[in-house]
């Protein structure tokens, strides 16, 4: 099997992530390629959903099998091939990145990233839905391929631990695990220290590989976490701002307030107008 589709260059010009061309190969023993670096224009998402297959990251072979996959950055030098004895069976896209697809740069690197993402059946099913409508393309399903190939991504960014970084999805497990907790836990003093302790890190490093798991730093996640507490009980509850300040965590009303309206662009007191019920109980 050998399905290479190109997508037409879209009429709106402002999706974040958009597919040049997407495909898949299978049983095709063959398949290989070698670009020189500034010879190829787009982003290169390859899944191995069976069979086996090498990819070039510096000057390394990496060997892949199900559940692996690579992505390489626009312009970059680019080697990889299917195993001739069990060719992989590899689904694909080639795409273009707008404004906010800062983060797959980053992904990327300058050579390249390998990665394992384990359960494949939503990509496979994702990807699927991109080849029905790339088979037989219209125009008004611009935005519809646009989502999907977003929602691949986002999977893989969430869910892919790093290939040359075996301890990668420890590390990624337990800082979420800790981020549930403190999420669950807002109101209560979290110190950096005792946020650490969950994980097992010094708050050093936690801090800092908190900041590269969730996108923020473990104070700016509590203080998300006790804003969506208090936004909750705003709707709810007829509790004052002052007392629900407090059973979210907030030492301080002023303080409440201040980074309510800093996150929601709103006063607290604002939000309950606009959101909440006359007739809220306790």
């Amino acid at each position: 099997m050998k399905i290479h589709l190109w997508i037409p260059t879209p009429s709106f010009g402002h999706h974040a992530y958009y597919p040049e061309s997407v495909g898949r190969y299978r049983e095709f023993p063959s398949h290989a390629e070698s670009r020189a670096a500034g010879h190829f224009a787009y982003y290169n998402l390859h899944l191995v959903c069976a069979g086996r297959g090498q990819v070039k990251i510096g000057s390394e072979w990496l060997e892949l099998q199900r559940g692996a996959g690579f992505l390489f950055p626009p312009h970059s030098e680019q080697h990889y091939r299917a195993d001739p004895e069990d060719p992989w069976d590899v689904r694909w896209v080639h795409f273009s990145a707008g404004q906010g697809g800062e983060w797959i740069k980053q992904r990327a690197g300058r050579s390249g990233w390998v990665f394992a993402i384990g359960e494949l059946s939503s990509a496979e099913a994702l990807t699927e839905e991109m080849y029905r409508i790339g088979e037989a393309f219209a125009t008004k399903e611009e935005s519809r391929i646009s989502a999907l190939l977003y929602e691949l991504l986002v999977r893989v960014g969430a869910e892919a631990r790093n290939l040359r970084e075996s301890s990668s999805s420890v590390r990624r497990e337990a800082i979420r695990d800790s981020a549930d907790l403190i999420r669950e836990r807002c109101a209560e003093n979290w110190r950096l220290t005792e946020m650490a302790e969950l994980a097992g890190y010094s708050p050093y490093h936690y801090n800092r590989l908190f900041h590269e798991t969730m996108g923020r730093t473990p104070m700016a996640y509590l203080n998300e976490a006790r804003i969506m507490q208090a936004k909750r009980l705003l709707v709810s509850t007829r509790s004052s701002v002052k007392e629900i300040a407090f059973a979210c965590g907030f030492k301080q009303s002023g303080y409440f307030v201040t980074r309510f309206r800093k996150q929601e662009g709103m006063t607290p007191t604002r939000y309950r107008e606009a959101f909440g019920s006359a007739h809220a109980d306790n």
